[in-house]
Formats: structure tokens, C-alpha cells, sequence
């Protein structure tokens, strides 16, 4: 095993705040990787090569003991059964003998620290990877099944798809760190449940079997992270459930979609696709045939005044056409409201207050809302 430079000048520089004296680490050739003095970094040292071979700690005594030794004690350093590095402490050997053990000890933590943080690292690097495959239209099959079974994933098993983000673009930090927490602890009792987290948003492909009551989960989370960090409003959507590989993507777009109509509508923080209601259909809708719609039923009406009809029927919808509630909620009087939903059905040719029309109206003024809300601006198109 191969301990890398940054790593060993790390722990060196750790071991020599502890005991204010100079520090060694020596790669398995003997070789000096990391020292608190540079000078000696590349240097061959033949107390190191000893240390090695016998597996035990040795005393230097003067200089000219061992090649590119000076007086000190050098110890190697166990990870199992075998010698991963020596680490030394210069100074006289009757002043230094004390801490060998103890900077043995430490070492053995440190590396092990390092060796956890990468393999962590690296298993997050992995699970991102296979999401990013598992999750495309065209999964690469033969680069997935490999990943999977570098992790020990079972491909056969039933998981959801879940994608948190916050509302208000990337989170800061230590906020993203927080989260990466959270979904550790979450997920840690579900090996088969694989995640990943980026700057922007996360991931998860949650095992069924192995978490239940994922929406109270994924609730708690959303509490306590609210309420940790003001202003950082973080919501999940959860997409469908899959057992084959090809039914993954599907999942993710619709978790996605959730997760954006929960943004839009300002309403769950943990939205589940299939109980979105009329999200199913806008979200659903191309640009082109929500332009279409917009244009066919208001395309006649200017801009200031659609804002103004918009806000009448999200009132009216908000109180289920109580005249009197919604009034109050625009601060007009009742009358006012009833002759605008008279002038809107004058000018659209659509009733307000005939279900059918009501329904069609609802539709047409919440695809407006919505393209502006994914920054797609309604364009008037040529008939």
C-alpha cells in the first residue's frame, strides 16, 4: 500500500505539533515522502531500510550510523500485518525513546483516518458515477453492472428515486456538509440504498426494503435543515418506484419533475410524483404545445392585463369560487370580483364559473405561470 505525499506531510505535520520535535515518514523503500524539514524529503535512509526489513524500531545514535540517518529512533508503522511506512523523530535517542510507541500509535491512526477518508471518497465517487449511468435515457449496461458490483449493489432489487435541491440556487458549505451528514446517517443502516451530493442538489436511489417511512426521513431532514439555516429552503421529489435498470430514468425525470412543481407551487417540501395532481400534466406539456395552449385561449389579451386576470383566478381557485373570501384576499369589493370574472369570460369566450371552461382557464393560466417560472418566455406563434 502507497501512502501519497500530501497524506504523509499531513500527518508529519500533526505528529510535530504534538511533540515539537522533527518528523520523518519513509515510504517502504526506506525513502523520506514527507518531513517537517524539506530538505531531508527524497533522501535515502538506511535505518528506515532496517526498520523494514526486521519490523521493529531502531535507535540512531550519531550520523554516521546508517546512510542518511542522524540521531533519533524510527519506528514502523503496522496496518494489519504489514509495514506500510517507518516514521522517525530526530533528536537524541535517550530524549526521543519515550515517544516511539506514541508516534508509532498515531501514525497507525492517521493513516487509517486517510485510508477511510479516501475509501469513503472514492465508494462516493463510485455510487455518483453509477447514478449518473443508471439514470441516463441509454444506460451503458456493462459499465453499470461493473460498478455495481464494485460496490456490492444488487441491481435486482426495488429502489426509489429521490432529488433534493434547495430553492434558491447552491447552498453554501457548510450547509451541503450538513446534508452529506443527514443522508449518511439516513441511508448508513441501508447498504443496498446508494446516493450522491453535489453543489447543487442530490441523489438518492433508496432500497424499499431496507427504508421505510422515507417520507418522515426526508421530512425530518427538511425541518432541520430550515430551521438550522434561515433562508435555506431544501425540498425532495420522489419519482416512481423501478426493478430493472431501463425504468430508472423514467423515475429520475419524474422525481425531478416533483421536485420543480413543489418549487413552483410553494407547497410540499417532500412531494411524491403521482400525488402532484395537476403538475402530472403541466410539467408533462413541451414548450412548444404549452405556448400553443397559452396562445390559442389568451393570445388576444396584453401582458398587464393576463397578469391581472392570472391573479383574479388563482384567488378564485385559492377559496373554491367563494366570492366573497377571494374578494377579501385581492382587497376588492365582491361585486368588483364578479364583474371581472364577467369581463374574463367576455374576452377569453371562457366561463370562470362553468367547470368545464373553469377547468380550461385553469389550465391555460397556470402553463403561463409556469414557462415563466422555468424561464421560458410564451412566444406568440404564427397560425
Amino acid at each position: 500500500m502507497e501512502i501519497s505525499a500530501s497524506i504523509a506531510q499531513t500527518i508529519v505535520s500533526k505528529l510535530k505539533g504534538a511533540l515539537q520535535h522533527e518528523i520523518n515518514l519513509f515510504d517502504t523503500r526506506g525513502v523520506v515522502i514527507a518531513s517537517t524539514d524539506h530538505s531531508r524529503i527524497g533522501g535515502v535512509h538506511g535505518a528506515a531500510q532496517l526498520a523494514i526489513e526486521q519490523r521493529r524500531t531502531i535507535a540512531v545514535h550519531d550520523n554516521n550510523q546508517f546512510v542518511g540517518a542522524r540521531p533519533g529512533i524510527n519506528a514502523p508503522v503496522m496496518i494489519g500485518n504489514q509495514v506500510v511506512a517507518v516514521v522517525g523523530i530526530t533528536g537524541q535517542c535517550d530524549e526521543v525513546a519515550q515517544y516511539g510507541d506514541i508516534i508509532r500509535k498515531m501514525t497507525e491512526i492517521l493513516i487509517r483516518e486517510n485510508l477511510d477518508q479516501h475509501t469513503r471518497f472514492d465508494r462516493r465517487l463510485m455510487q455518483a458515477n453509477l447514478i449518473d449511468m443508471i439514470t441516463r435515457e441509454i444506460p451503458d449496461t456493462v459499465s453499470i453492472a461493473y460498478l455495481a458490483s464494485a460496490l456490492s449493489i444488487s441491481l435486482d432489487r426495488s429502489r426509489t428515486v429521490i432529488v433534493g435541491r434547495f430553492d434558491h440556487g447552491v447552498a453554501p458549505q457548510h450547509i451541503r456538509e450538513s446534508i452529506v451528514n443527514h443522508i449518511t446517517g439516513l441511508l448508513e443502516q441501508s447498504p443496498q440504498s446508494i446516493w450522491s451530493a453535489g453543489a447543487g442538489r442530490c441523489v438518492m436511489l433508496v432500497d424499499t426494503q431496507e427504508v421505510h417511512d422515507i417520507d418522515q426521513h426526508l421530512q425530518t431532514i427538511v425541518d432541520t435543515i430550515n430551521q438550522q439555516y434561515i433562508g435555506a429552503k431544501l425540498r425532495f421529489g420522489i419519482g416512481t418506484q423501478c426493478t430493472q435498470i431501463q425504468e430508472y430514468a423514467k423515475s429520475h425525470e419524474l422525481a425531478n419533475r416533483a421536485l420543480q412543481w413543489s418549487t413552483f407551487t410553494q407547497t410540499q417540501d417532500v412531494a411524491h410524483y403521482n400525488t402532484i395532481d395537476l403538475g402530472m400534466v403541466i410539467t408533462a406539456l413541451p414548450k412548444r404545445d404549452a405556448q400553443y395552449i397559452i396562445q390559442h385561449m389568451l393570445g388576444n389579451i396584453d401582458e398587464h392585463t393576463l397578469d391581472e386576470y392570472s391573479a383574479i383566478m388563482r384567488a378564485y381557485s385559492t377559496y373554491n369560487g367563494a366570492i366573497t373570501k377571494a374578494a377579501q384576499s385581492l382587497y376588492i369589493h365582491k361585486n368588483t370580483l364578479q364583474n371581472k370574472l364577467n369581463t374574463i369570460a367576455q374576452v377569453t369566450g371562457y366561463n370562470p364559473r362553468n367547470h368545464k371552461d373553469y377547468a380550461l382557464l385553469t389550465i391555460a393560466f397556470t402553463l403561463r405561470d409556469w414557462l415563466a417560472f422555468t424561464n421560458q418566455p410564451v412566444h406568440r406563434i404564427a397560425q
